[in-house]
């Protein structure tokens, strides 16, 4: 689990944030380390983005959140959060579709009724093309 943390510190001045750098890997892997990556990127000279969950995604929605930012140009925290947000977004419907909706193109779904032992079962097939 990704620990990311941030403190409002100098009266609303100034913010303090950590992240930890811990990397884990599901089954059948079952694998922790921790790289020389930091969780937190710069998004612009007074912003940084605390990344957490899958980190090729959340390093994908920073990059195109990045891309959509003036090159080192200082920008309202509202216009940057409403970035994220959007490319998050973007971003969750294009591998929803990707994972979900074309996979269930390539596949025929039937129904059939069996009767086995004098019960009705239901029985559904799956044929992926």
């Amino acid at each position: 689990m990704t620990v990311c943390i941030a403190a409002i510190c100098e009266n609303g001045k100034n913010l303090v944030v950590a992240a930890d750098r811990m990397f884990t890997m599901q089954a059948p892997l079952n694998l922790e380390f921790e790289p020389p990556i930091s969780k937190v990127e710069r998004l612009t000279p007074n912003c940084v983005v605390l990344e957490a969950g899958n980190s090729l995604s959340a390093q994908e929605v920073t990059n195109r959140t990045r891309s959509k930012l003036a090159a080192g140009a200082p920008a309202p925290t509202n216009m940057i959060a409403g970035h994220l947000k959007s490319e998050y977004e973007t971003f969750r419907d294009e591998a929803i579709e990707e994972n979900l909706i074309r996979a269930a193109a390539r596949m025929t779904v039937s129904r059939e009724l069996l009767r086995a032992n004098g019960e009705k079962r239901e029985v559904f097939s799956v044929q992926v093309r």
